[in-house]
Order: C-alpha cells, then sequence, then structure tokens
C-alpha cells in the first residue's frame, strides 16, 4: 500500500479554493457576525408559522401533528417537517459538518457544488472557480434568499453537484461520479423544494439520454449500460434517503390545492378567480408568474426591463415627495430583481456551442469527442427546456406540458424553470472554454471560430438593442402607480429612467462581453499564456456578478437580529387571549387575511399563509368566505354561515380612517366549539354542499355529501333545550368533549375533517371507536348515543416509518464516497472501464 502524494497535493490545493469560496461568503454576508439577519418577508412567515409547534415541542419534546393556528387547522408536517434518516442531511456534508452556517451556507454551497461540477468536467481549477462565483451570485439565487426562499436556494445551490456525479459517469469514474450523483440528489430532495427537484430530475434525466444516446451512436453498448445503471441506482438512492418525506408529501398533496379541487370545473358566476383544476392548480393561477420572451433578455443585461418592483427612484426626482418606487416595467406582477445568468456566461456559452461544434469537423477523431458531443447536446437541450419552461403563457407547448406532463400541474412560477439554464449556461461556457484554450488548433482556425463568435454575440446584443430602441417603456404596474396620484410629467420623467437604466446597463455588458472577448483573443489567437485569463476571468466574473447581486441584497437589507426576528403578541392580541377562553377561532384582517401568519402564533386562525393549504378549505374560502368575487366586506363577515360553523367568534381589524387603535370586533352568531342538529340535509355534488351552506340555517341542518363512505343513521333528529356538547380538555393533537342529549343524536364539530394515509382524526364516545364522518364540507360529524358521554378526538399522526430505509440508503452512500476518496489516497487502483 503506497500512500499517493500527488492525491493530497491536489486535496489541499482543493481545501484552499474551499477556504477561499468561504471568505467570499463571508464578506459578502458580513453584517451577520455582526449579530444582524436579513430582513426577509417569507422567512418571517416561516417563523410565524412555526411558532406555537415549537412552543409545543419545548414542552413536549415532540414536535405536534396538527397545527391550530392557520386555517383553522391543518397537519403540521409541511410546516415543521418529520424526522428525517437521511444522514447526509443531518450531517452537514457540504456545510463542513455544519461548521458553515446560516446564512453564508447558501452561498458556500452553492460554490462548491459548482467548483465540483467543472473539475468533474476536467476544466482548469481557476475556471471552475470563476464559474463557482458567478453561479453563487446569479440574481435569481440571491433575490430568492433576500426575500426568504431558504429551501429554494438551498436546493438550487446543489444542483451543479449532480450533474458533476453524472458527468464523472460518463468520464469512466463510475464510483466516484455514482457517490456524488447520490449524496448530491439525496441532499436536493432533502431540503425540501420539490419545484426546483423537478428540474433537477429534468437535467439528470437529459443528461443520462444524452449520454446513452452518443455511446449507443458510438456504438460503445457496455458504458451506456453502465451510465444507465449507475445513474438510475445512485439517484434512486437519493430518493431512498428522503423516502419518508417523499411519501408523506404525496399522501398529503392529495388533501391539498396542489392535488386538485372537486368543484373547480363548478365555479359559480362572478365569483373570485380560481387557483384549482381539478387535478391540480389552476392553469391561469399556475402559469401567473411566466417570464415574457422579451424579458428574458434579462438573462443578458440585468436592468433590460428595470430590475426590481421595490427598486427607488431617485430622490424626491419625480414625485418632489417620496421616492418613487417603479423602476421595473415587465409583466409580472411584481419581481425582487430580474433574472441574470451574465453578460460573460452568456458569451462563453455561444463561444462553447460555436467552438464545439467547429472542433467536431477539425478534430473528429479527438480522443474527448464523446464527453464532449455528450456535454455540447445536453447543453442545447436543456438550454432550450428551461427556457420554453420559464415562458409558461408566452410559449403555446406549455399548455401541453401542463396537461400531460407527470406532476407538473402541481407547481406554480415558471419562470424557477430559468434554474436550469443558471446551472448549464456556465458550465457549458466555461468548459467550452476550456476545451477552446487548450485545443490544439492554428493561428487561422482560432480567428475563424472567434469571427463567427463575433458574429454570434454580435447578433444576440444587436436585436436585444432594436427590441429596446422600440420598446415604449410602460409597466404593468403603471396603472396603479396613476392612481396612486402620479403626474403625467413625473411619469414621463419615470419612463425616461427605465430608458436610461435599460441602455447604460446594455453598455455595460457590451463592455463585459468585449474585455472578455479580448482575454479570450489574447490567449487562443495569439498563443499566449492563460494566466491573464485565469485571473482575468475571476475579476471580471466577480464584478459582473456581485456587483449586479448588490443591487437587491447589500447593507440596507440588515438590521439586528432580536428585532426581526421577535415574534411578540400586540397590545391587541393579548387583549384577546385574556377573554377568549374558550378556544373560539379569530379572522385577522389587520392583514392580508389568507397571505398572512402573524395572528399564527396567539390564536386559532381562520385565514393564514401557506402555499399548500387543504383544497377543501381553499373552496370553503373561494365559495363561502369570499363569495362576491373574493371581497370582503362587513355585513358579509357578520352573517356568514361558512365562519358561524368554524367558530369565528372574533374579528381583529384596523379601524377604518386609520388612526387609532387596532379592533377587536365580536361575532355572535359562532355556534362554538360543537353543537348537535336537528335534521341531515344529503346533497348530490360538492358544489351542492357549498351551496346548501350558504342558505341553510347552519345550527340546525348538517350537509352530507351522498358519495360520502360513511353516513348518518337518520335523516332526523331530535334536539331539546337540555342538548349540550362541551370541550373540556383541549391541545394541539388531543380534543375532549362531554355530551348530553336526551335522544341519539348528530354531533357537528367545528374541527377540520382530515384523513389520509399520513394521519387521521380517530374519535371514541366512552372509549369506544366511532365513525367520524366529513360533514358539512369540511368538518367533523359523530353520532352520538343517549345520553351522557365522553368524547375524545386523537390525531393517529404517521411519523415517519421510513427511518431505517433512510439511514441505510445514505449511510451507502456516504460510504461509497469514503471509499472512492480513500483508495485512491492509499493508492489503491479502481477498475475502471477503457474507452474503445
Amino acid at each position: 500500500m503506497n500512500i499517493n502524494k500527488q492525491f493530497f497535493k491536489e486535496a489541499g490545493i482543493f481545501l484552499l479554493f474551499i477556504i477561499g469560496f468561504w471568505a467570499i461568503s463571508a464578506l459578502y454576508l458580513k453584517p451577520s457576525f455582526d449579530d444582524k439577519v436579513l430582513t426577509q418577508g417569507d422567512m418571517q412567515q416561516t417563523r410565524l408559522m412555526k411558532y406555537a409547534a415549537e412552543q409545543y415541542k419545548l414542552t413536549h419534546n415532540t414536535n405536534p401533528g396538527w397545527v391550530d393556528g392557520m386555517f383553522s387547522g391543518m397537519p403540521s408536517n409541511l410546516i415543521v417537517g418529520i424526522p428525517t434518516g437521511n444522514f447526509v442531511y443531518t450531517s452537514g456534508l457540504l456545510e463542513m459538518f455544519h461548521l458553515v452556517t446560516r446564512p453564508v451556507n447558501f452561498l458556500f454551497i452553492a460554490m462548491l457544488s459548482m467548483f465540483v461540477l467543472l473539475l468533474a468536467a476536467d476544466v482548469n481549477r481557476w475556471f471552475a472557480a470563476a464559474g463557482a462565483i458567478g453561479y453563487a451570485f446569479m440574481t435569481f439565487s440571491i433575490t430568492s434568499y433576500e426575500a426568504g426562499h431558504i429551501t429554494k436556494v438551498l436546493a438550487m445551490a446543489v444542483i451543479p453537484g449532480v450533474v458533476g456525479g453524472l458527468v464523472l459517469i460518463s468520464r469512466r469514474k463510475y464510483l466516484l461520479g455514482g457517490a456524488l450523483t447520490g449524496i448530491f440528489f439525496a441532499l436536493l430532495i432533502g431540503y425540501f423544494h420539490y419545484q426546483i427537484a423537478y428540474y433537477a430530475g429534468i437535467i439528470a434525466g437529459l443528461y443520462v439520454l444524452v449520454e446513452i444516446t452518443v455511446a449507443l451512436r458510438q456504438k460503445d453498448y457496455k458504458h451506456g449500460i453502465y451510465v444507465a445503471a449507475y445513474s438510475v441506482a445512485m439517484l434512486t438512492m437519493g430518493a431512498l434517503s428522503n423516502i419518508g418525506k417523499l411519501i408523506d408529501t404525496s399522501q398529503y398533496a392529495e388533501a391539498t390545492m396542489r392535488g386538485g379541487s372537486e368543484v373547480a370545473s363548478e365555479q359559480p358566476k362572478g365569483g373570485p378567480k380560481q387557483q384549482i383544476a381539478k387535478k391540480g392548480l389552476e392553469k391561469d393561477y399556475a402559469f401567473s408568474w411566466s417570464y415574457g420572451i422579451q424579458e428574458s433578455f434579462t438573462l443578458l443585461v440585468p436592468r433590460y426591463m428595470g430590475g426590481s418592483s421595490r427598486e427607488d427612484i431617485g430622490e424626491n426626482d419625480l414625485t418632489g415627495e417620496e421616492p418613487l418606487q417603479g423602476l421595473y416595467w415587465g409583466d409580472l406582477q411584481f419581481t425582487s430583481g430580474p433574472v441574470y445568468i451574465g453578460a460573460i456566461f452568456i458569451f462563453l456559452y455561444i463561444l462553447a456551442a460555436i467552438g464545439l461544434f467547429k472542433l467536431k469537423k477539425l478534430r473528429p477523431y479527438h480522443a474527448d469527442n464523446q464527453t464532449r458531443n455528450t456535454i455540447l447536446w445536453f447543453s442545447i437541450v436543456t438550454t432550450l427546456v428551461s427556457l420554453f419552461l420559464a415562458w409558461g403563457r408566452y410559449f403555446p407547448i406549455n399548455d401541453l406540458l401542463f396537461d400531460y406532463l407527470p406532476y407538473y400541474n402541481k407547481f406554480r412560477t415558471p419562470m424557477m424553470a430559468f434554474t436550469i439554464a443558471q446551472v448549464v449556461v456556465p458550465f457549458f461556457g466555461l468548459y467550452g472554454l476550456s476545451v477552446f484554450v487548450n485545443a490544439d488548433l492554428t493561428k487561422e482556425e482560432y480567428k475563424a471560430i472567434m469571427k463567427t463568435v463575433a458574429i454570434g454575440i454580435g447578433s444576440l446584443l444587436g436585436l436585444g438593442m432594436l427590441m429596446l430602441f422600440f420598446s415604449d417603456f410602460n409597466g404593468a404596474a403603471d396603472a396603479e402607480l396613476k392612481k396612486s396620484g402620479i403626474q403625467a410629467e413625473a411619469m414621463k420623467m419615470l419612463k425616461d429612467y427605465r430608458r436610461s437604466e435599460a441602455w447604460m446597463d446594455m453598455l455595460r455588458s457590451v463592455f463585459l462581453i468585449a474585455v472578455t472577448f479580448g482575454l479570450v483573443f489574447y490567449t487562443a489567437v495569439l498563443k499566449k499564456k492563460q494566466t491573464v485569463l485565469w485571473v482575468g476571468l475571476i475579476v471580471l466574473v466577480s464584478f459582473d456578478m456581485i456587483g449586479v447581486s448588490k443591487r437587491y441584497l447589500n447593507d440596507t437589507n440588515w438590521q439586528d437580529k432580536e428585532e426581526e426576528e421577535a415574534i411578540l403578541p400586540s397590545q391587541v392580541d393579548e387583549a384577546l387571549m385574556k377573554i377568549n377562553k374558550d378556544h373560539s377561532r379569530v379572522f385577522d384582517l389587520r392583514f392580508s387575511p389568507f397571505n398572512d401568519a402573524h395572528s399564527a402564533p396567539w390564536h386559532r386562525g381562520i385565514g393564514g399563509y401557506h402555499p399548500a393549504k387543504l383544497s377543501r378549505y381553499q373552496d370553503l374560502i373561494s365559495y363561502c368566505i369570499t363569495p362576491n368575487g373574493g371581497q370582503l366586506s362587513f355585513d358579509g363577515l357578520m352573517k356568514n354561515n361558512a365562519l358561524d360553523m368554524l367558530n369565528c367568534k372574533y374579528i381583529l381589524a384596523k379601524p377604518q380612517d386609520g388612526k387609532g387603535a387596532d379592533q377587536i370586533i365580536p361575532r355572535e352568531s359562532n355556534l362554538g366549539n360543537a353543537w348537535f342538529v336537528k335534521r341531515v340535509v344529503s346533497v348530490p355534488t360538492a358544489k351542492a354542499a357549498l351551496e346548501t351552506i350558504n342558505t341553510c340555517i347552519i345550527a340546525d341542518v348538517v350537509v352530507i355529501e351522498q358519495k360520502a363512505d360513511l353516513k348518518p343513521a337518520s335523516m332526523e333528529y331530535v334536539k331539546d333545550s337540555n342538548t349540550s356538547i362541551i370541550i373540556v380538555k383541549y391541545s394541539s393533537d388531543t380534543i375532549n368533549y362531554v355530551s348530553k342529549n336526551s335522544s341519539v343524536g348528530f354531533a357537528v364539530f367545528s374541527e377540520i375533517y382530515y384523513n389520509q394515509k399520513n394521519g387521521s382524526w380517530k374519535a371514541t364516545i366512552d372509549g369506544k371507536a366511532a365513525n367520524v364522518m366529513r360533514v358539512n364540507y369540511i368538518l367533523r360529524g359523530i353520532e352520538v348515543p343517549a345520553g351522557e358521554h365522553k368524547i375524545e378526538f386523537v390525531l393517529d399522526f404517521k411519523s415517519n416509518r421510513f427511518l431505517g430505509v433512510e439511514k441505510i440508503s445514505s449511510g451507502i452512500l456516504l460510504l461509497l464516497l469514503a471509499c472512492a476518496l480513500l483508495f485512491p489516497a492509499l493508492g489503491i487502483k479502481i477498475p475502471k472501464q477503457k474507452n474503445d
């Protein structure tokens, strides 16, 4: 056994780059070391959503299965998650075993991941460092993190590592490649953002498909089989490392908006805009964040469409009062910033595409042609797929994909598909650059390729300039600006400002491309040493990507940690908690009622914030709580059967004149935590159930759908003055009642019905199991014998039953990685298929 000194030398150099990545991340996020935190709107919503569950855990040493602060109650698993046995995730492997912490980790992991990918493709480490820095500071990642989309950004950060493992497999380094593929994929799914994982699956699937196709065309059948076997096996192992989370989410999704709505095709006339279709999200709703085709020039020019909806436009230049926020003039409802992939990377991508096509003709028998062909076609296909998907409603094929591509109708925000391009463009550009400058070409051959590249990038820039020249710089949000009182002269100045900023950034991109073109020409055509190109590229990429990112995440985004993360009740919240002793629900109108979780820590809320609320609850919101186009009115809220049966006893609201303290408005018609009814109304459809809820005497009637599996034994029940049912004990996962009725009765409970494979509410009467029926579209009902009884509801929550599978799968992946690294370190040769 011989110690491989070269291995340890390379490992030491690799470690130095890793330290450099940490230093760059730490410098960019320096305020975090001064006890500051980012002001992240969505992250604050997440903290509010989790607060009650976290307090429960402090007392009970376990997470609750149910949380009641939002939407009248919902499963906790998509808020606090479930236990995981994924050692790759829990070990903090890519965070240097938790030495690199938030918020620095998202930049560090992204750099490490892209660095691994480029090294896997045998790209010079200095080029790889430039790609790593550029990828970490992609504006889509930066603006997403600034907004608080933490899991999305972390999932995006590790995608290059998955591709890096596949590249190593295609280069016949099966053990290391397989281990990296599985580990990065296990971590990606562990970050719990399935739309990003979906796009990562598209990338992986296309890479494997292209590699197998190239292998078969070259009659390298054995390698094609190896690629398929290793890739599928390792991606499966990565998925199995998270199988409990995947199954739990799938079972929960069936009952959520992502699973569709039974009344989607029966939207009432004049009702609110539907968000849910029959088997998924409604198409218009899902495509609402589609990126315009012209707007896609922001990939090349950051302020091509203005930038962010919230960027200030001078101080008093336009209004004479306050800074105006209206630089963005695209078609999105609003945006935190453009999707900017980088002028340099776009140029290098074009260089790579033209260069590799030319090299195929000039050097048709090169030993690396199989790998080059795979990366070439993979990069072109995936980039086109990324563009087409991101365009959403602007590209007709997406209508077909939405209807037929599996799971595609579960996601919204098509522009998120740029996740694919922001991995592929820098990777392919730097890979192509590395191949190009190291190719054995004559000076004339280099010149000919560079001339074609100049024509290609020049044509793209020319098209962008032409479209910009004929643009009117009117934005979709301008109507709101005019409503706010902006004068015509100020509006004209605003458009001039948009025009000026767009052209300034256009010239900026032209300058960066010209300098990069010069560096490549100097190195390749003039046959100079590559040192100038290495250093120049790192400097240019850092200047470009970090410079643009600083527009959207800078020192102004930070504030004191205690102030930002503080979760404290207001005076009105405290006052309401003192008087609301019977667990009645609260409808909070101080904030956006169905898109804000401010009241979740303190009250049992009617509203809240969650992108995957229960589908039937969303139906109740759309058809009963807000039946008239989503408009809330005081009379409509005070006389509302749905709110009555949800036991909404209080409304929190701001004063109409905007002055004074927040108000507590009592509702006297709420029905309490449970009640007995006189009559059962059987309805044929889900729509009929909702209509009946709106019109019936809800205190006396219970609505049952004819298709229900369980139904009451009778249609009429006796309800007299002595009939009662009260709560005697309440907690998140257990509720106890005492009932009294002279005859057999039917009790309705103001609690959300939930009966899925990952958990359900079970009931007992005096310790004996009772059938729980779904009544009033979304509530629970039980037939109760005559007399006095003790009724108990208990949540039968299925925790992670697959911890063993997750531990074994992730453990095997870590073992494979250890072997792949240890064998070369000890001089042990790993069997490798030869390239025939």
